[in-house]
């Protein structure tokens, strides 16, 4: 049997601001004081960076930070301080209006002023855009699946039974490597670092992982995830397709276009079975969970749209999507 790649607990994060320093500090010190977490922009780097290490403790957890914080008042405090914060935004920014379901993927699906990153890279891409991309990815994939499995038993009926296969392929049964492993081996063939990259990612890179695993985790948002989940199988083979066609035109490791293909492959079917059990039947077996999933659906694209942005922006004006890494102090 291959053994996994990914390691159980990565150090934490540097700090980038107030918030992420006090979240840094309490979750080594275990001391710390109120914070005011309003910010108009909902991608900031500092708060974005601070809710992912208060999140990463229902993970795979800290270097030298003990476990038990992930319960420690304090703790569960700012995390969801940081998650209100975060979807009152999220709320502003998502016109929706009665909006159905099937309406807010096709929405969602369609072509924006803004070229998606697998399109670009597909076009205009080198390998060092590549490896931006594959960096950007880090936060959810070195843990894909797990945020959307907290919603499982807060589910029932087909959804529940649905997002179970979905789960099982995302975690590689019956394969000899689990998608996150997948990645892990797609990143170090890219020589992208989970210990240098977690440092130098921009805020919105994390804006996905920490707004799935806010929705799995609270019961009254468990229809959310179902709808982001939804979008995510829906939205997947095309530009899966495209990042299989930046690989061949660059020219990269096998790990690299693998973990690409295979989400080629997989979603082919989930999409299918996302489709089938929330847009056919839970949607029309239970109208009141509608405006969440539509909701879900569209407050992804919306992060979508601003990862987009911000890397295809980057990589046009001739720099890397990611910050560069601070310049240590002399001695």
């Amino acid at each position: 049997m291959s053994r996994s790649i990914i390691p159980t607990s990565p150090r934490l994060p540097q700090p980038v601001g107030p918030i992420s320093s006090a979240v840094a500090d309490l979750l080594t010190t275990g001391v710390g004081a109120s914070l005011n977490m309003a910010h108009p922009d909902p991608f900031d780097r500092d708060r974005q960076l601070a809710w992912f290490m208060l999140n990463g403790l229902s993970y795979r957890g800290w270097r030298d930070v003990d476990d038990d914080m992930e319960w420690h008042p304090l703790a569960v405090e700012w995390r969801r301080n940081l998650e209100e914060w975060f979807m009152e935004h999220a709320h502003d920014q998502v016109w929706l209006d009665g909006l159905a379901v099937a309406e807010a993927i096709e929405g969602a699906l369609a072509p924006d002023e803004t070229p998606g990153v697998a399109a670009w890279l597909a076009e205009h891409g080198r390998r060092d855009h590549l490896a931006d991309a594959i960096a950007m990815r880090m936060p959810y994939q070195m843990i894909e699946a797990d945020p959307h499995t907290f919603a499982v038993p807060r589910l029932d009926g087909e959804v529940k039974r649905a997002i179970c296969d979905v789960q099982a392929g995302e975690y590689g049964v019956g394969h000899e490597f689990s998608h996150a492993e997948l990645y892990a081996r797609a990143a170090s063939a890219l020589g992208v670092d989970e210990s240098d990259v977690l440092d130098r990612l921009p805020g919105v890179a994390f804006a996905t992982v920490n707004f799935i695993t806010a929705c799995g985790l609270r019961r009254s948002w468990r229809h959310i995830v179902v709808g982001q989940l939804t979008l995510f199988e829906m939205d997947s083979v095309a530009p899966n397709r495209f990042m299989v066609e930046a690989c061949d035109r660059i020219g990269v490791a096998d790990e690299v276009r693998r973990f690409f293909h295979v989400h080629v492959l997989a979603d082919a079917e989930h999409e299918q079975m996302m489709e089938d059990a929330v847009v056919k039947r839970l949607c029309v077996d239970d109208p009141d969970c509608a405006a969440d999933v539509t909701f879900g659906i569209a407050a992804q694209r919306w992060i979508d749209r601003a990862i987009a942005r911000h890397a295809v922006g980057a990589w046009e004006r001739g720099r890397s999507a990611l910050a560069e890494l601070p310049v240590p102090a002399a001695a």
